[in-house]
């Protein structure tokens, strides 16, 4: 199965221009979505990491955004108002203005998985993130939002504390890619986030992969799953365990030949456009990239719904 590279469709209706603005944007997969949907400008990407700002800005240039929107920021409260200087700079007339935010908000620090986990600092993000949001609010005519995490404590309740009128939903990654993982997804009331529920498109890594079982049998692993003597190996006819920033493991059970599936293709594994080639590519930054990224029908879906909204 490959991965879509179509830009999503527009609409049926086009409303007034809505300014996007992404937050620990990563590679910027989940902002092209919006980039694509008639009525939707993103005007500024945020991110702290210099490989994923690099990778936005070819993605983005790539795919017919614009580069220069792209910004190295630390997102902390003590930056919240360089921030909202900066949007207001992309914004014309902004106390007329519909700015969205989206946020892919950090999941290391609080992933129930990560045996180096920090609840902590993911509630300062999540904090963080609702002080932008309230100055966002003070500032122009109309913001919407919207948020992904994994269902871990430290973001879904500080999230549902914040934002005691929010619409949330958990949702299992496996229904719409090659991954079985759980998301938590979290975005003003003006989103049915219900309809993540009824997204498709999962199979299994040996259908992503086109791995032929006449040739293995094949097994796989997370990237980070322990030590080798401990770790689990699964069959491949299913969706693959947690993916993180170490890629994927596999094996093949008859020769011993074991490798890391995959390199450069990690983006087909939740149906995104691939990134484009680099003259110095940094294959870490590219695995990261696309393990830390929304999956393309879960932006997708929420790109349309936004250009489908009115003012009310």
């Amino acid at each position: 199965m490959s991965a879509s590279r179509k830009r999503p469709a527009e609409p049926a209706k086009a409303n007034e221009t809505k300014f996007v603005v992404g937050m620990y944007c990563g590679a910027a997969y989940h902002d092209w979505a919006f980039a694509g949907v008639g009525g939707c400008e993103v005007v500024r990407l945020y991110d702290v990491e210099r490989d994923m700002c690099r990778l936005a800005k070819l993605f983005f240039d790539r795919l017919g955004g614009r580069g220069d929107v792209v910004r190295q920021l630390e997102i902390r409260a003590e930056s919240v108002g360089e921030l909202v200087t900066d949007v207001e700079s992309a914004v014309p007339h902004a106390d007329q203005a519909w700015v969205h935010v989206n946020a892919g908000l950090p999941c290391n620090d609080g992933s129930a998985a990560n045996p180096r986990r920090d609840p902590s600092r993911l509630m300062e993000h999540v904090a963080t993130f609702f002080l932008v949001i309230q100055r966002m609010r003070a500032r122009f005519g109309k913001v919407t939002w919207f948020a992904e995490n994994v269902p871990c404590g430290a973001f879904m309740t500080t999230m549902k504390a914040l934002f005691p009128e929010c619409a949330h939903e958990v949702v299992d990654s496996a229904n719409f890619s090659g991954e079985q993982r759980k998301r938590a997804y979290f975005a003003s009331p003006e989103f049915d986030l219900t309809k993540l529920n009824s997204l498709t498109g999962g199979c299994t890594v040996e259908e992503w992969f086109h791995l032929d079982p006449a040739v293995g049998p094949y097994e796989m692993r997370s990237g980070s799953s322990g030590s080798k003597e401990t770790a689990v190996w699964h069959g491949v006819a299913r969706p693959a365990p947690t993916l993180t920033s170490n890629g994927l493991l596999a094996r093949n059970v008859r020769t011993g030949e074991e490798w890391r599936v995959p390199t450069e293709a990690m983006e087909s594994l939740r149906g995104l456009a691939a990134l484009p080639p680099t003259q110095q590519p940094s294959i870490s930054a590219r695995r990261a990239a696309a393990a830390r990224a929304v999956s393309g029908a879960v932006s997708r879906e929420i790109a349309v719904q936004l250009g489908a909204f009115s003012r009310d």
